[in-house]
């Protein structure tokens, strides 16, 4: 638990003792040892219902909460679809119109998660094109890297996202429990502005070309039945 807000420590000892003092202490469950094995091939998942718009999603595997590459991950992901000015918004919605949105996140919690983008194309559209058009993207920014522009703006995004989470209390809690049950240490909470100044453009092309890797990643399509597979 997480305490914020106008209270002392004894009044919080206080009712912890009120309330969980009586509580017998128990053994803590053992370590979950099970890991999820290597993927050794791209998978692929098709949903055949009638649908208005197709939809095309994909993911790749990525680190746990306390991995190194994961807050380089997270800025690059800032820089693709980060909002309308985003590169993959401005390219897929706006000038190339293959997208009608994009979006995506970084799972990040205990264990190795996933990273995870989406498209709603437009009615019609070339699902394999709209794959490859992506594909590209992500390999140039694995073989070219991003911009000095992009990486700024990026930081500067996120570092006031986190000064302004800080102006609540809510927002206090959340920064010191996560940081204490996912890194490991509650004063990680304070260092993000100085863990995002030192991210490098470098990291982020490094992050890129491992985690989306073609033999790792999973691809689901949403699709109305095409008209040779239609009864």
């Amino acid at each position: 638990m997480v305490f914020t807000g106008d209270v002392t420590p004894e009044e919080v000892f206080e009712l912890a003792e009120q309330y969980f003092g009586g509580l017998v202490a128990q053994e803590p469950p053992q370590a979950i040892r099970t890991t999820e094995p290597e993927q050794l091939g791209e998978r692929r998942l098709l949903v055949e219902i009638d649908s208005p718009t197709p939809l095309l999603h994909m993911t790749f595997h990525a680190g746990s909460a306390s991995d190194p590459e994961t807050l380089p991950m997270s800025m690059l992901l800032n820089i693709l679809i980060g909002g309308e000015s985003s590169r993959l918004h401005r390219l897929f919605v706006e000038e190339e119109q293959i997208a009608l949105a994009i979006g995506g996140f970084q799972m990040e919690g205990f264990d190795p998660g996933l990273v995870y983008f989406y498209l709603t194309l437009p009615p019609g559209a070339d699902v394999e094109a709209a794959e490859d058009r992506m594909l590209e993207e992500l390999d140039k920014i694995a073989s070219d890297g991003v911009t000095v522009a992009e990486l700024e703006k990026a930081r500067n995004i996120m570092t006031a996202d986190y000064w302004r989470g800080l102006a609540t209390i809510d927002g206090k809690a959340s920064a010191l429990g996560n940081a204490e049950v996912f890194l490991g240490d509650y004063q990680r909470a304070f260092s993000v502005p100085d863990e995002l100044s030192a991210v490098t453009a470098e990291q982020i092309q490094q992050v890129a070309a491992t985690v989306f890797d073609h033999h790792k990643m999973t691809i689901g399509v949403l699709r109305s039945p095409l008209e040779e597979d239609a009864p």
